[in-house]
């Protein structure tokens, strides 16, 4: 019993490599279908690998660092732009992108996100333009 245990609370089996290999064939598979049809831990960790790759990707669209965020205010404009553009491309949970992007709380994180997809301002606008590139 205890010898399948990690298997039980786990995904798989193996290596690094042998999960990235996994991961690449999960974004192959629910490409092209309704991502809600699919679930499990190993939907959970393609969702934050998607979610990182984004936000690293909005990072250098803002030009901004690990570091710039681990400064800024847990509601700062970077931050509440970086949710938002998690929360419109993946379903990366509220808990894991609020610890990603250092904001205290989970529950914040679709308040800022909300801010910034119903914000008027242009220049708000113009970065929610850059980074839906990404």
């Amino acid at each position: 019993r205890a010898t399948w245990e990690g298997i039980r609370h786990g995904w798989y089996i193996g290596g690094e490599a042998f999960e990235e290999k996994l991961i690449e064939r999960l974004t192959e598979v629910v490409s092209d279908k309704k991502r809600k049809s699919h679930s499990g831990d190993g939907m959970l960790r393609h969702d934050e690998t998607e979610a990182e790759k984004l936000i690293r990707a909005g990072m250098k669209a803002l030009g901004i660092t690990d570091v710039d965020l681990d400064r800024e205010k847990k509601g700062s404009v970077n931050k509440c732009l970086l949710a938002w553009l998690a929360q419109e491309k993946t379903v990366a949970k509220q808990e894991w992108v609020s610890k990603r992007l250092r904001m205290v709380t989970a529950s914040c994180v679709g308040t800022y996100a909300g801010r910034i997809r119903e914000s008027k301002d242009p220049g708000i606008g113009r970065l929610r333009r850059i980074l839906e590139r990404c």
